[in-house]
Formats: structure tokens, C-alpha cells, sequence
């Protein structure tokens, strides 16, 4: 399980960071008349996230007037908003996926693996879409500089320059407050 939560994590970071750092006004872009639009990709990953974290247990997302508003209509939603909704819907996957005992069954198998490789997918998408608006998506950002932090008898260990122990996807987290930057990658 650890390894599932794991990547949730990596992928679930780098959408919130990419929808947090692409400009408002860009929300409505689509490289294509067919594809779908930067706002709408953010209001279906809510959703998708609570339909399949739904199915990893007994634990249900408490539906509110908002969330029986069309798609279109949710895609119009303010930036700030579409990515409030995100973190949160992440947030209650990672308390899914926490609650999960032992991977058992194929069917929280094949649902987990649903989920991750939405996320996945959705982040392909959207650093395709941020590359042609000029952005650089995260992933492709450097890394942050390793620091030692100890080294005894030559074995060292190397830690980051910041730890947390809250999800990566907090908003306190490193992607959450670092932008992406604008220019050719």
C-alpha cells in the first residue's frame, strides 16, 4: 500500500502545483476545439478522485448542491476554487487509502490502480497543455539542492533541504508554493 500512496503523492503534488501556478485567465485554453479545457480537467479530477476513492472502503464524500452543477458549468468556476476543490479531493484520498488494510482483492487492486493512473494520465495532459502556453509543468523544474546530514564510518545519508510530514499536496507543501516558470523548456 505504502507504494500506492507514495505515487498518489508524487502525481497528486504535481497537479496542484501545476494548476496552481497556470494564470486564471488561461483556464478556459485548449490546444484543440475537441479537448477538453484547463478548467474543465480541474473540476473532472475532483470528481473522478471522489468516485474512485469512494470504492476503497467505507468512507463517502458528503455531496453538496455544487457537486450535482454540470461539468461545463463547474469548469467555469474561479482558479481558486477548481484548485481548493482538487486539494481537497486529494486530502480525502489520502485518508481512503490510509484506511485500506491489506491489498487482498483484485477489484481495490484494479481500483487503486484506476486512481493512480488517472492521476497520471491527467498529468500528462495537463504539462502538454503547459508547455504550449510556454510553462514549464513542475516535474520538469529542478530539483532542489540535497544537503548531507550525517556521515559516519562513510556511510552518509542524504536528506532534503526541507521535510514535512504533511501530504505533499498541503498547502503548505514545497509544490503547492512554488510557481512554475514561464519561458521554454
Amino acid at each position: 500500500m505504502l507504494q500506492f500512496i507514495r505515487f498518489a503523492d508524487i502525481f497528486g503534488s504535481r497537479l496542484v502545483a501545476a494548476f496552481d501556478s497556470i494564470p486564471a485567465a488561461r483556464y478556459g485554453y485548449r490546444p484543440t476545439p475537441s479537448q477538453q479545457t484547463i478548467g474543465y480537467i480541474a473540476q473532472h479530477l475532483e470528481s473522478a478522485n471522489y468516485s474512485l476513492c469512494e470504492r476503497l472502503g467505507v468512507l463517502k464524500h458528503p455531496r453538496t448542491p455544487k457537486d450535482s452543477l454540470s461539468d461545463t458549468v463547474k469548469a467555469q468556476w474561479p482558479k481558486d476554487t477548481l484548485v481548493g476543490r482538487l486539494e481537497v479531493s486529494l486530502r480525502f484520498c489520502d485518508t481512503a487509502m490510509e484506511r485500506v488494510g491489506k491489498l487482498e482483492s483484485a477489484a481495490l487492486a484494479s481500483t487503486l490502480l484506476a486512481f493512480e493512473t488517472d492521476l497520471a494520465e491527467h498529468y500528462s495532459q495537463i504539462s502538454s497543455y503547459m508547455r504550449l502556453i510556454g510553462m514549464v509543468p513542475p516535474s520538469a523544474l529542478p530539483q532542489r539542492p540535497r544537503v548531507r546530514s550525517s556521515c559516519r564510518r562513510r556511510r552518509c545519508h542524504l536528506t532534503s533541504a526541507s521535510t514535512s510530514s504533511r501530504p505533499a499536496w498541503s498547502s503548505t507543501s514545497r509544490y503547492r508554493t512554488r510557481r512554475s516558470i514561464s519561458g521554454r523548456a
